[in-house]
């Protein structure tokens, strides 16, 4: 396909007719209603609960039959292709059933898997029910098909686009009436397919803007017009500190910082001198665009040493990274700029970075202003940055301000940008059994940024997010539209010279007319006007600060959890003392969340406080943490990494994460995000200090972005949502808790050797009766010993587990001399038989002792931030000359447990007794240990525990390592001298990473697997509801004779064989490689009966196996 790029220059006229349909108004809410307006509100949505389902189904109705219609009436005389003798023919009737039973299956899939958006117990994503105009739009444009790459794919849809375009344009606060004045900009927007290609096209304008005027000057300098050099009637152009200057005498410097509207006058400046037109310019200057000739060549022209950059804040969408490498720009020259306590660009940081960018001569693509962060909703400071701005122009260094609003650019509906009349909160209460919701205005600080919006060069804005349209609707909207021109390409294919095509601009090819058909819908019903979207987005706003005032005052002293919003209260924000804090929270309980809508909306002083309460567009961050009882306090608990393993679990039973999951099984919906320490520095210190969270770890963080108007209509908020979540944290507390007290448990050890007998401690980081890298020698009873001896010389390659009988804490065990116990070949069996028992071991004693609790590994294994594990791979070496063991080294979670008895050493100086009694480290050469995390084994390799295997590390026996001998940990990391070195043979072994790193079920935790109900694999027993259901847990008290390792084992290789299964059964998987598994499977009575119905599906027979 034939290509060319085009430059900065006029928009082609045409004559195209606009049709009437884009003239239409719409419908309105009048001022005067404004009270009254949720029933209006109501019209817009299907509903919850289809409660507009008639509606709905009248208008699909009539969408299908004009459908009909317009195929009839284009040509009535055309014969028909498919007859009633077509029809009637058996194979059309078997397709049209297999149609129709898949069909119904697809859409029996969709309603019981798919997030139900729709719910006002959603409250995840940035995502809510689809206005029924827009989906209505977007279905009828769909069925037509039109394609809005050029506009004779898709005409009518076209000029929709242009229009949605136009209404984003004005409603952002762009002039979008065409001036006979050129230097008067004139606003334009298209749909793109989202946000991410918006800020891909956003920094693609910045890129080629800044190139251009480099472009510009050699085609006058050394091009075809360099005419215009010698020609006395100069071209001055204005620079951005106010001096007017020959343009062919401007500096590289000069060039690369001339203001957005003097670049875009340029072809204006050269018509109106020269007479030169739009097609001869692009003629000339196209050999010198970076377009043609990439950006190294233009910097090695004009001897630009520092690459130019791009500033965007730390809470950045990942889009800009990835956005800057596909342009060539680099994911390296974006500038992150810091975050105040609010998540908000820091204009201080701001303002000393572009000082080092200009004193460097580095130039600046864009600054970017990111209005609705998608973690918090925060919005920054843009009118300070447009201050910023002037200022550096005066010392000569100009670029664009861009907004990525894709979530917040909806919100200036809420304001209109022109006037700057701004919703006030509704508190009219009349017809109020109808329902009642309040629209809420939003903060003041976040209306002056809306406020501003008119004054940045492009906006992202995405109508399928707080536009709540179908996808795939994102959206791009310039203050000057001749911005379009640095992103256009044309083909001869799809372009004509004179129409009006909309493809041609930007980075997508074809383009669905349909999403511009929804969007056009749902702008002309609802209307982008503060009576329109402004009243939909500001119920919305109201019910979010409800739902934060929930969640800030949901915990008390008394409680065993700590919920802490992102965003301070207004208390904490003015420095109050804990007192005053706490009595605003009070104020919040009794005057907020405890009164209807219809008493809220009439106490003033209630309002005033719930619009500064939350994040500034519609999203909250929170986290949870526990508390200990330690006497008659509660204290709560410091460890970060705690805090996190309990929000992965609440979000885990607020979210559906796996494909086959029921929707219906989760009360409400949140979703989470991970705040890095990196990027937010400061701002997460301060709010895990809220959570009396110790530490420099990143923090997971629960988010809720709420959209709906409906959950704060009676007590839903309350009593469902809210009061489910808090169910939901009082149980993980309680787990919590559990989980990190000491308590008497049972514990396994790996048997190691026989003279003496060596027992290495089966670790849990996650689990604090378990949280210790621990060995000891003991002695068996003589018979014990006897049968156990003998039994593993017949069998080499086993796993013997010892373990203690009768529950206990792991550190009395150690303390005493002897302690009952039982030995089992492998995990114990389900029936809570030994292998052998009746026993005690005695003489026992200490060989290492090694906490795993994360801050005593910082201090026993230093580590420098950007390497958590060592550089050589380091394990324990112990025993005597004639039996060697050894264990990985645990410096850091997650890892894995790795250990081999009887090792073979051939050593360049032979270990001395004492040596091998005090522990020596050996480090295996050429691993670096800190690259080869995590060192999981290998998927589906057998026997894992005694047969691991990961790239690079064959751990198994007979396998043959070169290794290095120190005397303590320290040595084997610096470049002290080894004690001795040579090669080791591993004896035999046993691995895990699965079990090290597990957190086990609550205890009595009941979950349905998805996986076992899709495909039929069921367990023997039906629970109390006649559904047969597996059991997740570990720590259920009456588990006399399992321990935790033992059920956790369990649990890990039933979802692994379930997970294989269906991947085979599915086709993901050859037979072969699953084979094993499902024989494993086969083992299990509870599985064998219905492990035939899924084998019957893939023709499969026993006798295979």
């Amino acid at each position: 396909m034939g290509a060319n790029n085009s430059v900065p220059g006029r928009p082609s006229s045409s004559s195209a007719p606009v049709p009437d349909i884009i003239k239409i108004n719409g419908h309105q809410v009048e001022d005067g209603q404004a009270g009254d307006h949720h029933p209006v509100v109501a019209s817009w949505f299907l509903g919850p609960r289809a409660e507009n389902f008639k509606y709905m189904a009248q208008s699909f109705l009539q969408v299908l039959h004009d459908q009909k219609e317009a195929r009839h009436s284009l040509f009535p005389n055309d014969p028909a292709f498919i007859t009633p003798e077509i029809q009637s023919d058996e194979r059309f009737q078997a397709s049209i059933e297999y149609l129709n039973n898949h069909l119904h299956l697809l859409s029996e899939k969709l309603s019981t898997n798919c997030i139900p958006f729709w719910s006002p117990r959603f409250n995840g994503h940035m995502n809510m029910d689809t206005t029924m105009p827009a989906l209505l739009g977007y279905l009828t444009a769909m069925l037509y098909n039109p394609n809005n790459l050029a506009i004779e794919g898709g005409p009518l849809t076209t000029m929709l686009e242009i229009v949605v375009g136009k209404q984003l344009s004005e409603m952002l606060g762009y002039n979008v009436v065409p001036s006979h004045d050129p230097s008067v900009p004139v606003g334009w927007g298209h749909i793109t397919a989202d946000g991410s290609i918006a800020n891909l096209e956003a920094i693609w304008v910045a890129r080629n803007l800044k190139f251009y005027p480099l472009s510009l000057f050699l085609a006058i300098t050394e091009g075809p017009l360099k005419f215009i050099k010698s020609n006395p009637r100069s071209l001055i152009v204005p620079l951005c500190d106010g001096n007017k200057k020959p343009f062919v005498d401007l500096t590289t410097w000069e060039l690369l910082n001339l203001t957005p509207d003097a670049a875009m006058s340029l072809s204006n400046q050269l018509n109106e001198l020269y007479g030169i037109s739009q097609t001869a310019l692009t003629k000339a200057v196209t050999p010198y665009l970076i377009q043609d000739t990439g950006r190294r060549w233009l910097e090695k022209k004009f001897g630009i040493e520092n690459e130019a950059v791009m500033f965007v804040s730390t809470t950045a969408h990942y889009s800009w990274p990835k956005g800057c490498a596909i342009t060539g720009i680099g994911a390296a020259n974006i500038i992150s700029v810091d975050v105040d306590l609010n998540a908000r660009m820091s204009i201080s940081n701001l303002r000393s970075k572009l000082s080092d960018a200009l004193a460097n001569k580095r130039a600046v693509y864009s600054v970017v202003a990111i209005i609705g962060s998608t973690e918090h909703g925060a919005v920054d400071p843009l009118k300070e940055i447009l201050e910023v701005r002037k200022d550096f122009r005066k010392q000569g260094l100009s670029f664009l301000i861009h907004c990525d609003g894709a979530w917040g650019g909806y919100f200036a509906s809420m304001v209109d940008v022109k006037t700057k009349r701004k919703n006030s909160i509704s508190n009219s209460t009349r017809n109020h059994t109808m329902g009642f919701v309040p629209r809420q205005t939003l903060n003041p600080y976040t209306i002056e940024q809306l406020e501003s919006f008119g004054e940045a060069d492009s906006v992202t804005i995405d109508p399928h997010k707080s536009g709540l349209c179908s996808y795939p609707a994102g959206g791009l909207c310039y203050r000057d539209g001749r911005l379009r021109f640095l992103v256009t390409w044309q083909s001869p294919v799809v372009y004509r010279s004179g129409d009006q095509s909309i493809g041609i601009y930007g980075v997508e090819g074809s383009k669905p007319g349909a999403a511009a058909a929804g969007v056009w819908l749902s702008h002309e019903v609802i209307g982008l006007n503060k009576n329109g979207y402004g009243t939909l987005l500001g119920e919305g706003v109201f019910t979010c600060a409800k739902l934060h005032a929930n969640w800030a005052t949901l915990s008390t002293d008394e409680d065993n959890f700590i919920v802490t919003p992102f965003n301070r209260l207004p208390a904490e924000v003015d420095g109050k003392s804990p007192e005053e804090i706490e009595k605003q929270k009070e104020f919040i309980r009794k005057h907020i969340i405890k009164v209807d809508n219809k008493t809220l909306a009439k106490d003033k002083a209630a309002l005033e406080l719930l619009k500064l309460i939350g994040g500034d567009l519609m999203a909250n961050a929170m986290a949870c943490n526990f508390k200990y009882t330690v006497g008659d306090k509660k204290v709560p608990n410091t460890s970060i990494v705690e805090a996190n393993i309990m929000n992965t679990r609440i979000f885990n039973r607020v979210s559906v994460t796996r494909p086959g999951e029921e929707v219906k099984k989760r009360e409400l919906f949140l979703t989470s995000s991970q705040f890095s320490q990196e990027n937010y520095g400061e701002c997460l210190t301060t709010y895990k200090k809220r959570l009396s969270l110790k530490g420099s770890d990143d923090l997971c963080s629960l988010l809720n972005v709420t959209m709906s108007p409906w959950p704060t209509d009676g007590n839903f908020l309350t009593n469902v949502v809210v009061a489910g979540f808090k169910k939901i944290v009082q149980e993980e507390a309680q787990y919590a808790i559990a989980r990190n007290t000491t308590s008497p448990d049972f514990h396994g050890f790996v048997m190691q050797g026989d003279s003496p007998l060596h027992l290495v401690h089966l670790p849990m980081f996650n689990m604090k009766n378990h949280r210790y890298q621990l060995i000891i020698t003991g002695d068996l009873p003589a018979d014990i010993f006897e049968i156990y001896k003998s039994d593993k010389a017949a069998n080499p390659r086993a796993v013997y587990l010892l373990g203690n009988k009768n529950a206990d804490i792991l550190e009395e065990l150690v303390k005493a001399t002897e302690f009952e116990a039982v030995i089992d070949k492998g995990f114990p069996p389900d029936d809570g038989s030994h292998w052998l028992s009746g026993f005690k071991l005695t003489n026992i004693k200490l060989v290492l002792n090694q906490s795993l609790e994360l801050d005593d590994l910082k201090k026993a294994f230093p580590h420098t931030d950007d390497r958590l594990y060592p550089s050589r791979m380091p394990f324990w070496m112990y025993g005597t000359k004639e039996q060697t063991h050894i264990d990985h080294v645990l410096t850091w979670s997650p890892n894995a447990q790795l250990n081999s008895e009887c090792v073979k050493c051939d050593f360049e100086r032979e270990l001395t007794e004492e040596e091998l009694s005090n522990i020596v480290v050996c480090t295996f050469d050429g691993l670096d240990e800190n690259f080869m995390q995590p060192i999981a084994n290998d998927p589906g390799q057998e026997n894992p525990n005694t047969n691991w295997h990961t790239p690079g590390l064959p751990f198994h026996r007979s396998s043959t390592f070169s290794v290095e001998i120190y005397s303590n940990y320290h040595d084997s990391q610096s470049d002290a001298a080894p004690l001795t070195k040579g090669t080791i043979i591993l004896g035999g072994c046993y691995a895990d990473w699965d079990i090290i790193n597990d957190i086990p079920s609550n205890p009595g935790e009941y979950k349905t697997d998805p996986l076992l109900e899709d495909y039929d694999i069921l367990s023997d027993t039906p629970d109390s509801s006649g559904k047969h259901r597996i059991r997740r847990g570990s720590l259920k008290p009456n588990l006399t004779e399992r321990h935790p390792i033992h059920n956790a084992y369990k649990e890990l290789l039933d979802r692994r064989r379930i997970e294989i299964a269906k991947e085979w059964t599915l086709g993901f998987e050859p037979f072969e490689r699953c084979k094993s598994v499902i024989a494993g499977s086969l083992e299990k009575k509870s599985m064998k009966v219905n492990i035939k119905k899924l084998l019957k599906r893939r023709n499969i027979t026993l006798e295979d196996f």
